[in-house]
């Protein structure tokens, strides 16, 4: 595959991150799995945004995010177009179309041979098809639409992504496919036709949702998070687009199923190890690794740098951001680009004399800020600890944990926020608040 400039960009911005040395001086790298990454679909894939221009789309995201795990091998959206319809999708693989490489260079071998060399293959299709059997009047806001020709529509759909993926896993059985339903693109049509609009995309989405899973690909849903604040995530009225921030939540909901190698056998974490299963769920999305030589360091305390890599491993952020600025963090710190990503999104502060104590242990309390303020998690504001007083400045940010079924505490009715947090605690932490 071709090595375009958008992964040469990637690279360059990201120099400092080496991921692929765990949590440890004394851990030994790991020969990470390469993945080559093919985003198919509509101007989703290519990145258009509410003012019509090019940005970056939620398949560029992800390949950052592939990247920054040391997991990407070639990234490619060439095949991705504005107004692209199922049907112009499957043309495109069946005829082995050729279009330019991001970089601007000739297409010298073709889509079926991106596709064949692919281990992870995202689809954004079907809701050109369905905006063309739609219409909106300008002055009401009101929509319409055929029954009749509406589900002969979703009926073509439905097909072609059957067609589209059984093509792909001709040419690459062993492939990850990544097929996304759609969001509310009218969240500001009247709200007397918001359940029309609704239906037909929850009709569009169950198509998509069983042509993908009868075929074995992994139907991706966006609606639940996305529509809820749809015109924030749509920032022009007149443009069914998102800004950056809805980009970001796209690709969120496709990073929380995808997975980038198996699972680990570690000698000191068996099958009846309580937080057993959640490392391996952060091991196969590539969140969190061993130490090299068989061990999983269950017991070992967590360092503030390191929680910091592994937050900005499991949340898709932006990675340009200004670098962070604590006088005891030094540039070559592998976790400097991570917690430039955190504190530029208010996720996780240094103190007020200006340091961030990288290599301090993350405490239960710190713990809890960090996850509530990065998964957006609301409470009640109702007390569970005994020994976390309503003046406790995390007082609210554990007790949420608990509301939301994240941490029960370490017996006694007691939560510990002062006692450092083990590496195991968190991985269960991260992991049960990646499922909320």
């Amino acid at each position: 595959m071709v090595f375009s400039k958008v992964r040469l960009f990637f690279v360059c911005f990201l120099t400092f991150i080496v991921i692929a040395a765990p949590f440890s001086n004394s851990v030994q790298a790991e020969e990470p799995v390469q993945l080559d990454y093919v985003a198919l679909g509509d101007s989703l894939a290519v990145g258009v945004t509410p003012t019509r221009s090019v940005g970056s789309s939620y398949s560029d995201f992800l390949a950052k995010q592939l990247l920054q795990i040391n997991h990407l091998g070639t990234y490619t959206k060439q095949y991705a177009a504005p107004g692209y319809t199922s049907t112009q999708v499957l043309e495109d693989i069946q005829n082995d179309v050729r279009k330019k490489n991001m970089d601007g260079s000739e297409d010298t071998e073709g889509i079926q041979k991106h596709i064949s060399e692919a281990e992870m293959i995202t689809l954004n299709i079907g809701a050109n098809d369905m905006l063309a059997v739609i219409d909106i009047d300008p002055h009401t806001g009101t929509i319409s639409y055929d029954e009749e020709v509406f589900a002969q529509v979703l009926s073509d759909v439905g097909k072609n992504i059957v067609q589209i993926i059984s093509l792909i896993k001709t040419l690459n059985p062993s492939a990850d496919i990544y097929v996304m339903g759609y969001y509310n693109p009218f969240p500001y049509l009247p709200d007397s036709e918001q359940p029309k609009v609704l239906i037909a995309l929850e009709q569009l989405n169950n198509v998509i949702n069983t042509a993908a899973s009868s075929t074995g690909a992994t139907y991706v849903p966006t609606a639940e998070a996305f529509n809820p604040n749809g015109k924030e995530y749509l920032s022009n009225p007149q443009d069914i687009h998102p800004n950056e921030t809805g980009y970001l939540v796209l690709a969120n909901s496709f990073w929380k199923l995808i997975e980038v190698k198996d699972a680990e056998v570690f000698t000191d974490v068996d099958l009846e190890k309580w937080s057993h299963d959640s490392i391996q769920y952060l091991v196969k999305k590539g969140i969190i690794k061993g130490y090299g030589d068989g061990t999983f360091g269950p017991d070992d305390f967590f360092r503030r740098d390191h929680a910091s890599q592994m937050l900005t491993r499991s949340i898709v952020y932006n990675p340009e951001v200004p670098p962070a600025a604590y006088t005891d963090l030094a540039l070559e710190n592998p976790a400097f680009p991570m917690i430039s990503i955190l504190s530029h999104n208010g996720i996780l502060q240094g103190y007020k004399d200006g340091t961030f104590k990288p290599e301090n242990s993350l405490t239960r309390a710190e713990m809890a800020i960090i996850l509530v303020k990065a998964h957006g998690l609301e409470g009640s504001g109702e007390g569970t600890f005994t020994d976390v007083p309503n003046t406790h400045w995390a007082y609210d940010a554990i007790n949420t944990l608990a509301e939301h079924g994240i941490t029960i505490g370490v017996g006694n009715n007691k939560y510990a926020p002062n006692r450092p947090v083990e590496r195991e605690e968190f991985a269960t932490f991260l992991e049960r608040a990646l499922h909320q």
